[in-house]
């Protein structure tokens, strides 16, 4: 009787920790959606919502030019994008494909890492980015603390080719 009131102990835990994990996953998802269509629609108050305002945000991504941009502190990565996003009310990407998603949540840290498809202007194209994010909870909420980014910048696919 000992033993079948551990195992289901242990199972009681087990499904608990899966439902937590899944309703943490759907945050970030959601999150990592809000982050980058507020980015690409140039809203800046919706996208600085997304983000930690402490010295450990850190941006980074490569530029088409051969260079790249990193911001280390709330600061820099504030100045960087508002600048960014403010020079233009032009949409920057109409569309986006995430895919190869892995998410991995450590208490009130996680780190996702995966594939994103950017469709160019017209939308018919898309580039591939290779992305790595990390978030922290702050507050019930998944918040943006780190961001790197690495464009191809060929928008050689079709929405039919992303898998």
């Amino acid at each position: 009787m000992r033993n079948v009131l551990v195992l289901f102990a242990i199972l009681c835990f087990a499904t608990i920790a899966c439902i937590a994990q899944t309703k943490d996953e759907a945050a970030i998802k959601a999150a990592l959606q809000k982050e980058t269509y507020s980015a690409y629609q140039r809203d800046y108050d919706a996208w600085a919502s997304c983000w930690v305002h402490d010295n450990s945000a850190f941006i980074g991504w490569n530029n088409s030019n051969g260079t790249y941009d990193v911001r280390q502190g709330w600061d820099g990565v504030n100045e960087l994008v508002k600048s960014w996003l403010t020079s233009s009310s032009e949409t920057n990407h109409p569309d986006f494909i995430n895919v190869n998603m892995l998410i991995t949540v450590v208490g009130d840290l996680a780190y996702v890492n995966y594939d994103e498809y950017s469709a160019e202007k017209t939308g018919t194209k898309y580039t591939l980015t290779k992305i790595f994010k990390v978030l922290r909870k702050v507050g019930g909420d998944w918040k943006f603390v780190s961001v790197c980014s690495y464009w191809n910048y060929d928008y050689k696919f079709s929405k039919e080719e992303i898998k």
